[in-house]
């Protein structure tokens, strides 16, 4: 058996990571200003594509692109 397959990687959103581990602590982790973590939380900015991919580096997964951006939706047809 491969122990490998059957670990999940919980997902979890950026602002819910961030309330766990607060603000101050996500922005030393990620290097980011206080200000700048206070924003991704509260969802008035997102972060840049350099620091999303810090962010999914760091975390080994459990903050992936849907957890950042928020989830892909197919686009419908009028």
């Amino acid at each position: 058996m491969d122990l490998k397959q059957n670990q999940k990687i919980e997902r979890i959103s950026l602002s819910e990571f961030i309330s766990l581990i607060g603000i101050e602590a996500a922005g030393a982790l990620f290097e980011v200003p206080v200000n700048t973590m206070r924003s991704y939380k509260y969802g008035y900015r997102q972060p840049s594509p350099k620091v999303a991919k810090r962010m999914m580096s760091i975390t080994n997964g459990k903050l992936d692109f849907e957890s950042i951006y928020g989830p892909i939706e197919e686009k419908k047809s009028a």
